[in-house]
């Protein structure tokens, strides 16, 4: 996988790195995430060589806790954070790469 795996004594370091990190908040039991990880896996993939842009990915099973914190009520969820705040949550009624990349990319103007 070419997303970034983050964890709770990761998190709050790597999103306030001063790049867009797009992070998918999952459980590994979820129908939707399941379906959406192909998708995921190519976005982090043609963003892999950006270096303003990272794909990441927070297992909401792992810490229940830093979840809720940021708002996650169901999942997938995908946020998108610069410089440690949460700009945006991306909504969508599916998850393709042919509509995530065109969102990264007006994001990063």
């Amino acid at each position: 996988s070419h997303a970034v795996e983050l964890n709770t004594f990761t998190f709050r370091g790597s999103i306030g790195d001063g790049r867009l990190w797009f992070v998918e908040y999952y459980v590994p039991w979820c129908r939707g995430c399941k379906r959406m990880e192909a998708q995921w896996n190519e976005l982090g993939e043609i963003f892999n060589t950006h270096p303003n842009v990272v794909i990441a990915r927070f297992d909401c099973m792992a810490d229940e806790a830093l979840c809720e914190w940021q708002g996650i009520d169901r999942t997938p969820t995908l946020k998108l954070y610069f410089k440690g705040k949460a700009v945006e949550t991306y909504k969508a009624d599916f998850y393709h790469v042919d509509l995530m990349r065109p969102f990264l990319l007006k994001m990063l103007d």
